[in-house]
């Protein structure tokens, strides 16, 4: 049985975790202990804590509670201290400018992703708001688990709802491998019915996804639900996925081509920036180590402060 400490830490964080996911309004004290399953005194208790400590903010009036300054606080002091999302953000922030298009950066925890920056018009419609969660399961989020191996990926198609049988994860398989060869995942909603549309493909694997898999008509124009790059770290795993939301009219199958390549450039700026890469390709050296090889080259008898202090 988890300590009294224990139990108070994990209510606290699922409080952090709700009014991030809910930030459109303040939440009361009954709302926030049904929502949560906490009795309402133990609640009292550590909304209490947690207001004297800034994490949290009460209305004096209409007693409800949102997120505090501290909140806000580490939320910025994470992304200065993260230089992919940090620079993510200088991504997504560039192509609103471009396309005046709702572009979010996700990561996946879990069986959840949540939405750590975003820019542009919100659309409400897919991971709209900063600490919004959605389920990490078929069809969504193919892109943090197409280069992860066997595992991740059945892990992904074992937590679909409703369950998926064993023809049904086969096709599935596919659009992770269609998601691979392509390098992104562009979801379209055809006759209420989420695929993943592509320029080209192998027709085994097209016939193998039941459905699941559409290739663009370059004559017709199509509701895009969303465009998606995954962003790699130095040992080739997804960090981040770069996303942009599309609009609620349908667009022509070259503007899709054009948002989707200027999202793959974003992604690629951000990776070559630092260091990252996908799985298979060589290692590659952050601009800062480079820096630093290339000041040894000139001054060899030089070394840095860091190197100095370790010797």
């Amino acid at each position: 049985m988890a300590s009294r400490a224990a139990l108070a830490a994990t209510r606290s964080l699922d409080i952090l975790d709700y009014l991030a996911a809910n930030p459109s309004q303040g939440h009361t004290l009954t709302e926030l202990a049904r929502n949560l399953d906490v009795n309402a005194s133990s609640m009292h208790g550590i909304l209490a804590v947690m207001a004297d400590a800034g994490y949290v903010i009460r209305h004096p009036v209409h007693k409800t509670y949102r997120l505090g300054p501290v909140a806000a606080a580490i939320g910025q002091a994470a992304i200065a201290q993260d230089p992919i999302i940090e620079m993510a953000v200088e991504e997504i922030a560039r192509l609103t400018r471009d396309f005046d298009m709702e572009s979010v950066v996700l990561t996946a925890l879990g069986e959840e992703m949540v939405v750590v920056a975003r820019s542009g018009p919100p659309t409400g419609r897919f991971l709209s708001f900063i600490g919004q969660r959605w389920r990490h399961a078929p069809p969504m989020g193919s892109v943090f688990v197409a280069w992860a191996g066997d595992a991740a990926g059945d892990k992904w198609l074992g937590a679909a709802q409703p369950p998926r049988d064993a023809e049904g994860k086969r096709s599935f398989k596919q659009v992770l491998a269609q998601v691979r060869g392509d390098g992104r995942a562009v979801v379209i909603v055809d006759e209420n019915r989420w695929k993943l549309a592509a320029d080209d493909g192998d027709e085994a694997v097209l016939t193998k996804a039941d459905g699941l898999i559409t290739l663009f008509d370059p004559e017709q124009m199509y509701r895009v639900f969303y465009i998606g790059y995954p962003v790699f770290n130095a040992f080739g795993e997804v960090v981040v996925g770069l996303f942009v939301n599309g609009p609620s009219a349908r667009l022509p199958v070259e503007r899709i081509n054009e948002v989707a390549q200027r999202l793959g450039e974003a992604a690629s700026r951000v990776m070559n920036r630092t260091g990252g890469r996908p799985p298979g390709q060589p290692e590659r050296r952050s601009p800062r180590r480079e820096s630093a090889d290339s000041r040894r080259k000139t001054n060899p008898g030089r070394r840095s402060t860091v190197e100095s202090a370790l010797t």
